[in-house]
């Protein structure tokens, strides 16, 4: 029996850390999500944009936690506002997998262009998501890249809950050949 496991996620930046495994990776995406191969130097604002597509950038894979990391969300919902988030917190000690979704619109301009149907399948549980400026900037160091310039002065960073931001999180499992 083949497990994989299920998450849709988004709207962005949001960092999904997930349980380290040997075979631990992304299973499929939608077509609003595009893998960027190669990590940019920098994810400050107008580094890497796009109106139709978010980013997801491989940070660490099988990086062990030195002390706990406060998430934003560990487990299943639809979270529209900072109240509906769950928080939590994952151990020191922990190995995980970091990868962070990044969404910049064109531009300065103050229209509103919203990214819609992001999703992304991971074939490994997820421990954590974390969408809040705070615990994004408390992320960089212990599971971001070193190579990566991330925007942790900008007041603009993490969602905009109450604004049309969400997340959608499912965890599920699904037996990938059909069996037991």
């Amino acid at each position: 029996m083949s497990t994989r496991w299920l998450a849709a996620v988004l709207l962005l930046p949001a960092i999904c850390l997930m349980a380290a495994s040997a075979q631990a990776g992304i299973s499929s995406t939608s077509t609003s999500v595009k893998l960027q191969t190669s990590p940019p130097s920098s994810l400050a604002e107008g580094q890497l944009e796009s109106d139709t597509q978010a980013f997801l950038i491989e940070e660490q894979k099988h990086v062990v936690l030195s002390s706990s990391l406060s998430v934003d969300i560990n487990a299943s919902g639809t979270y529209s506002s900072s109240s509906s988030l769950t928080g939590g917190t994952i151990a020191s000690g922990t190995a995980v997998d970091s990868y962070i979704v990044h969404w910049d619109k064109v531009g300065n301009s103050s229209a509103n262009v919203y990214l819609t149907g992001a999703s992304i399948t991971f074939d490994t549980p997820i421990l954590g998501v974390i969408v809040t400026r705070t615990n994004l900037n408390n992320s960089d160091s212990p599971v971001g890249l070193s190579t990566i310039t991330y925007p942790s002065s900008n007041l603009g960073r993490g969602l905009e809950l109450g604004k049309g931001d969400k997340v959608i999180l499912s965890f599920s499992s699904e037996d990938e050949d059909g069996g037991d």
